[in-house]
């Protein structure tokens, strides 16, 4: 975490006369900067989420394989897998909405 630079703040997170300071002085080439390591960051939050929702699907999926052919009644595992199916079509829209150009 970048610490304040004022000396009434030091050791503790950057106030906003600093942060103010900080986009007021920076090179065009840190702003470029900046704003990709936003979108990068933003990029791996929504692949994550994609990826653990379609884990979590495939894993529901199978439980719920297993129940069908073990149990008279899995109609817990059909739920759950509902959910997850839900959660990881919701995750793919996220993902593709983000990735569509905005025209």
């Amino acid at each position: 975490m970048n610490q304040c630079k004022l000396t009434e703040c030091q050791g503790k997170p950057r106030c906003r006369h600093c942060m103010a300071m900080d986009m007021r002085y920076r090179t065009p080439e840190e702003a470029v900067r900046e704003a990709l390591e936003q979108e990068v960051s933003e990029l791996r939050v929504l692949l994550k989420r994609l990826l653990d929702s379609r884990e979590k699907e495939a894993r529901t999926s199978m439980s719920l394989d297993n129940a069908k052919t073990n149990f008279s009644s899995a109609w817990r595992e059909e739920d759950d897998h509902l959910r997850a199916m839900i959660e990881a079509s919701a995750a793919e829209k996220d993902a593709r909405e983000y990735l569509t150009p905005n025209v």
